[in-house]
C-alpha cells in the first residue's frame, strides 16, 4: 500500500534519477519509494523533505488516512489565589445582598421565601468556606489531623540531640490532647 509520503514525493516534479543522484542513492531505490514498495531510512526523509519533499511522517501514513493530530496538553486547573478567593466571596455577598432587597420588598408566599433563605444559608455556607469566617476546628480536630501528626514526628525528631527540650515539648504536646 502506498504512503501519503510516496504520494506527495512523487508530485514533486524531480525524476527518480534526480533524486537518486542528489540523495547519493540508486535509482532503483528511488522507484520502490515511489511504488510504495519500500520507504526511505530517517536521514533519507529528512533529507527529501529539506529539499522540498513530504514530511518524514507522512512516508508512515497509509495513503487517505488523515494526518494524526498532535495531542494538546491539558491545562492545570487555576490555582486559588487571595485575591481569586477575595473576588469570589465578594460575588456571593452581593448575590446575598439582593436576595435581601427582593426579600424585603416583595410579597411572597411563605413556599417562595423558604426557598430564598435557603439560599441565604447556602451563600453563607460558601462564604465561610472561601472566608474561613464562620468556621471553628476544634484543638482535638487540629491534634487528629494526619497533618499535625506528621508536623509533630519532625519536631520531636528534631529535637533529639537536645533531650531536655524534647522532654518539654513532648509533655506540652500531650498536655494539649489531655494526657498523663
Amino acid at each position: 500500500m502506498k504512503s501519503q509520503g510516496a504520494i506527495e514525493f512523487a508530485a514533486v516534479g524531480k525524476t527518480g534519477v534526480e533524486w537518486a543522484t542528489t540523495l547519493g542513492v540508486t535509482s532503483a531505490a528511488v522507484s520502490r519509494w515511489l511504488s510504495g514498495g519500500a520507504k526511505p531510512t530517517t536521514n533519507l526523509r529528512q533529507q527529501i523533505h529539506q529539499l522540498g519533499g513530504p514530511h518524514p511522517q507522512l512516508w508512515d501514513q497509509v495513503a487517505g488516512t488523515p494526518t494524526p493530530r498532535k495531542r494538546r496538553k491539558k491545562k492545570a486547573p487555576a490555582k486559588a489565589t487571595p485575591a481569586a478567593v477575595v473576588t469570589e466571596a465578594d460575588h456571593w455577598l452581593e448575590h446575598l445582598r439582593e436576595l435581601r432587597v427582593r426579600l424585603s420588598t416583595a410579597q411572597l408566599d411563605v413556599d417562595k421565601e423558604l426557598r430564598l433563605l435557603a439560599n441565604v444559608g447556602k451563600i453563607f455556607q460558601t462564604l465561610g468556606k472561601l472566608t474561613g469566617v464562620g468556621l471553628t476546628v476544634s484543638v482535638r480536630q487540629i491534634i487528629d489531623s494526619p497533618n499535625w501528626r506528621l508536623l509533630e514526628t519532625k519536631i520531636l525528631d528534631a529535637l533529639a540531640p537536645w533531650p531536655d527540650a524534647l522532654r518539654a515539648v513532648a509533655d506540652a504536646l500531650d498536655d494539649s490532647r489531655g494526657t498523663p
